[in-house]
């Protein structure tokens, strides 16, 4: 035999010897097709002074066996490595989906944005300009005639600013960027109205200040909960309320007390109404840092709560105001009666052409003196 596997073998029978009790081993042999392993069960023969003296063992090959559960055991080992390898591929993965979703987002909402000012910028303002030129022609006496038609006229441009300025704030609401979040999340709940739902903001004290990117998605996650509201709850109102956490977080909850639902399956199926959209909440969530999560049952309701962390601004910061947020259609100037005391007006505008429009009205005007234009108040 190999002397290492005659000394195993030597050490086994010492253990049959010193115990004098029947054992079982693994033991190896080298045979001349290889090394085979065998299961073999010693025991003592004893004297007839109950001495052991000799010893008898059965052995059975199971190299085979053997072999099969090293191979089994490779395999094991390898789809184990498998499964690691693909589960950390997988959150690789998972993470570059959440900060494409993210810039996505970001993308999505910087192109609203444009679009906004591009429409706010231009055919809003031509539309206030041709109502103010229509109001200039329905007061003048030759257009006694025209002043059914004019007035009809104006009448469409005025449901096409409103309409403009309304498809303006579902782009990207300037009250947003302009006075914060708590008065963005306001005017969302009036624009609900439109849709039947009364809706209740609730907020402490304590200043919110977001980065513009954690606002925009707080926004669009609380409309996008509202209007599930509307879709699904069969209720008339709900309740958003906002609550900081000191220096940490932000915790956001949207509540109804309508027919809610069972949660759970929420993360798997996505085939219900409104289901992805809670899904895509999530995932922009913890793409941030923060947690979404739904308590709802049957009968019962439903409270979605969000928390989103405080992170350090960048300079572009959303900051919470106490402003009302106003930003009312301009109607057409109207026309005074005759004043005893010359005006003198300095035009401020950063729009060229709604300062057109008004020196237009303006001039025709007795007791109105132009002086002067400027874009902003530091050229004024």
């Amino acid at each position: 035999l190999n002397p290492h596997l005659a000394r195993q073998i030597f050490a086994n029978d010492q253990k049959v010897l010193q115990s004098g009790t029947s054992q079982e081993f693994e033991e190896q042999f080298q045979l001349p097709d290889g090394i085979q392993t065998y299961l073999s069960v010693k025991f003592p023969l004893f004297d007839a002074a109950g001495t052991p003296y000799a010893i008898c063992g059965i052995g059975t090959d199971i190299t085979a066996r053997k072999q099969a559960e090293r191979a089994l055991q490779e395999l094991n080992d390898s789809l184990e490595q498998r499964v690691s390898d693909r589960t950390r591929d997988l959150l690789v993965y998972q993470e570059n989906l959440r900060a494409m979703t993210s810039e996505l987002v970001v993308t999505e909402q910087r192109e609203r944005r444009r679009l906004s000012t591009e429409l706010h910028d231009y055919l809003a303002q031509l539309l206030v300009v041709c109502r103010m030129k229509l109001a200039q022609a329905i007061n003048e006496e030759k257009a006694a005639g025209l002043k059914t038609n004019l007035k009809e006229i104006d009448q469409i441009l005025s449901d096409s600013l409103s309409y403009t300025r309304t498809l303006i704030a579902e782009l990207s609401p300037s009250i947003l960027y302009e006075l914060g979040l708590v008065p963005a999340l306001k005017w969302l709940g009036q624009q609900m109205e439109r849709h039947g739902l009364r809706v209740q903001v609730q907020h402490g004290e304590q200043a919110i200040e977001l980065s513009e990117d954690q606002a925009i998605f707080v926004f669009q996650a609380v409309r996008e909960l509202l209007f599930n509201i509307i879709k699904h709850s069969g209720v008339s109102e709900a309740i958003v309320s906002l609550d900081r956490h000191a220096d940490q977080d932000l915790k956001i909850l949207v509540q109804d007390a309508g027919k809610g639902f069972h949660p759970s399956p929420i993360s798997t199926d996505y085939s219900k109404p409104g289901r992805f959209g809670l899904f895509s909440i999530r995932e922009r969530t913890e793409a941030l840092g923060g947690h979404f999560y739904i308590e709802s049952a049957p009968g019962k309701g439903t409270q979605a709560t969000l928390v989103v962390p405080l992170q350090p601004v960048s300079p572009t910061v959303v900051s919470n105001s106490d402003s009302k947020d106003i930003q009312k259609t301009l109607d057409p100037v109207a026309q005074g009666g005759s004043r005893k005391k010359v005006v003198r007006i300095l035009l401020v505008d950063d729009h060229a052409m709604i300062r057109e429009g008004i020196r237009t009205l303006l001039e025709h005007q007795e007791d109105f003196v132009i002086v002067g234009e400027a874009k902003n108040g530091e050229e004024a």
